[in-house]
């Protein structure tokens, strides 16, 4: 299955508030999705979204979408230990050309 890549809205002369993208990079999934993964800080707190394409995971829970990830490419993510499910949000977004996405973030430790 061809998936769609995330196509950002931003570009360097959007500052709509005190983030800032820290790196930025897209990867693939075994599955062949691709997902941008952005590492980015606001004010004092340090996170990292993912951004993938709904294709195929539109009926799937929080935890089963975690799942997924981890079980194609992003490592540990399922490991409560390291990521406990308080500190993970998932929401649907879309991308410049109005494709839907999920926007997984972590808030990483202060």
């Amino acid at each position: 299955m061809e998936y769609y890549k995330y196509v950002d809205k931003s570009d360097d002369n959007n500052n709509f508030d005190d983030s800032h993208s820290i790196k930025s990079d897209y990867i693939e999934l075994d599955d062949g999705r691709k997902v941008k993964a952005d590492f980015w800080a606001e004010h004092e707190y340090a996170f990292l979204s993912y951004y993938f394409s709904v294709q195929g995971l539109e009926d799937l829970s929080k935890e089963k979408l975690i799942k997924y990830l981890s079980d194609n490419g992003i490592k540990d993510l399922d490991d409560p230990d390291k990521y406990p499910l308080d500190i993970i949000s998932i929401r649907k977004a879309k991308d410049k050309n109005s494709n839907d996405f999920y926007v997984l973030t972590i808030k990483m430790e202060e």
